[in-house]
């Protein structure tokens, strides 16, 4: 599976709570500070941190970004591990979940966390 950035501050941010026993907020805080060093804003970015959040079950409000996630999770599970090995967020965004508009980085945290085996 291919993700970006905010795929790898997924990753980190669970082993980090795998690891340290921390939150899932306070785990996504400490990667994306790493992650997006000197980038203020990829680091404040709301909607891959919403979608992991929502993985973790940790995000206490319902948001589009978190039910975007769980979308997406669900059509995975339902497709074959060749279908999605060769397949990129954008494409899978477009024509799997069948989105107009622009992913901003939810599917990117999906296909991390998932290609790891985390969820």
């Amino acid at each position: 599976m291919e993700f970006g950035k905010y795929g790898h501050c997924a990753i980190m941010a669970f082993e980090l709570m795998k690891n340290e026993g921390i939150s899932a907020r306070e785990a996504w805080q400490i990667a994306a500070e790493k992650i997006f060093e000197g980038c203020p804003s990829s680091i404040a970015k709301g909607c891959p941190k919403n979608a992991f959040l929502s993985l973790m079950g940790q995000n206490n409000r319902r948001s589009k970004n978190g039910t975007y996630a769980m979308e997406a999770l669900d059509i995975i599970d339902k497709l074959g591990k060749d279908d999605i090995d060769n397949i990129s967020p954008n494409k899978f965004w477009r024509d799997y979940m069948g989105k107009e508009i622009s992913h901003n980085h939810q599917i990117d945290v999906v296909f991390a966390l998932r290609s790891k085996g985390y969820i």
